[in-house]
C-alpha cells in the first residue's frame, strides 16, 4: 500500500472514529437541569466534580457560588450549597428561600430536589440537636432510595446521581448490598469513575477484603497520577485506619487536609486518627509505667 493509499485509510478510520463516538455522545440522556443560564449548569456540574471525583470541597464550594451568581433561582445550586456549608444559620436561611420557590421545579429534577431538601432539612435539625433528627433521617433515606432510584432509570448517565443513590443504599443496608448495587447498576466505563472507585474500596475494605481493596486505592491512584488532588489520599488514609495502621493513615489524611481543610471526609477522619493516636500512645505511657 503506497503513502496515499495509508493517508485515506487512516484518515477514513479517524471519520469513523468521530462518527461512532458522535452516536454515542448523542445517546446520552442528560439531566434536565432548569436554568436560564447554561454557565450556571456547567459551574453546579463542576461542583459535583470537584466534591466527589477530586475531593476538593472548598473549590465546589466557589463553583456553586459562580452557579447562583450567573442564576440566583438555580434552585438545585442553592440547595446543594446548603448542603456543603457549615453556618447553620445561613444554611436555615437557604433551606427556606428554596421551599418558598420549589413549586417551580417540576417532574424529575423536582424529585431530585425533593431529595437534596430533605438532607438540608435533616443537617439542621442535626446541628440543633432536634429531638426528630433521628426519624427525619430514616424517612429522609427511603425518599433518597425511592426517588434517585427512579432517576437514574431514566437517567442512567448521570453517575453523580448514580453515586448518590448508591451511598444511599450503603446507608440503609450497609457495605455488601451497596457493592451488589455497584455492580449491578453501573456499566465498567462507569466503575472507573474516580468516587466509585474510592468507593468501592473502603466497601471492600469494610468487608475485611483488603487486597482487593488496595488494589482498587492503587488504581484510583494512577488515576490522579502527577494531579495534586485530596480523593485518592482520603481513600487511602480510611483504608489504613480501618486496616490499623494509624502511622501511615495519618500520614495521607495531612497531605489531603493540607491540600483542602474544608474537605469534610478529611477532616472527620483526621480527627479520628489522632484520637487514635493519642489512645495508642497514652497506652505504650501506661505500659512503660509498670
Amino acid at each position: 500500500m503506497d503513502h496515499q493509499s495509508k493517508s485515506h485509510l487512516l484518515f477514513f478510520i479517524l471519520l469513523l472514529s468521530v462518527f461512532y463516538s458522535c452516536q454515542k455522545a448523542s445517546k446520552i440522556q442528560k439531566f434536565p437541569y432548569h436554568s436560564h443560564s447554561t454557565e450556571a449548569i456547567y459551574r453546579y456540574r463542576t461542583g459535583w466534580q470537584q466534591i466527589m471525583d477530586e475531593g476538593f470541597y472548598g473549590k465546589a464550594e466557589k463553583s456553586y457560588q459562580k452557579a447562583m451568581i450567573h442564576d440566583p433561582d438555580f434552585l438545585m445550586a442553592k440547595s446543594v450549597y446548603a448542603r456543603l456549608i457549615l453556618d447553620t444559620d445561613e444554611r436555615l436561611q437557604l433551606y427556606k428561600e428554596v421551599e418558598n420557590k420549589k413549586l417551580t421545579v417540576t417532574g424529575y429534577e423536582r424529585m431530585l430536589l425533593d431529595v437534596y431538601q430533605s438532607l438540608v432539612n435533616y443537617t439542621n435539625l442535626r446541628a440543633q440537636n432536634h429531638p426528630n433528627a433521628k426519624d427525619t433521617l430514616q424517612k429522609t433515606l427511603q425518599l433518597a432510595e425511592k426517588n434517585l432510584g427512579s432517576i437514574i432509570q431514566k437517567y442512567p448517565d448521570e453517575i453523580h446521581i448514580k453515586a448518590e443513590y448508591i451511598e444511599i443504599i450503603h446507608s440503609l443496608y450497609g457495605d455488601r448490598a451497596a457493592l451488589d448495587t455497584l455492580a449491578k447498576i453501573t456499566t465498567s466505563e462507569q466503575r472507573l469513575n474516580p468516587f466509585l472507585m474510592g468507593y468501592a474500596a473502603e466497601l471492600e475494605a469494610n468487608l475485611g477484603n483488603y487486597e482487593t481493596a488496595f488494589r482498587k486505592a492503587d488504581s484510583l491512584s494512577i488515576f490522579f497520577k502527577d494531579l495534586q488532588v485530596p480523593k485518592p489520599h482520603v481513600v487511602w488514609a480510611s483504608l489504613h485506619f480501618k486496616n490499623k495502621n494509624l502511622e501511615k493513615a495519618a500520614m495521607e489524611i495531612d497531605i489531603a487536609y493540607k491540600m483542602d481543610s474544608r474537605n469534610l471526609d478529611a477532616s472527620r477522619l483526621r480527627t479520628r486518627i489522632y484520637d487514635a493516636l493519642q489512645k495508642k500512645q497514652d497506652s505504650i505511657r501506661v505500659l512503660k509505667s509498670y
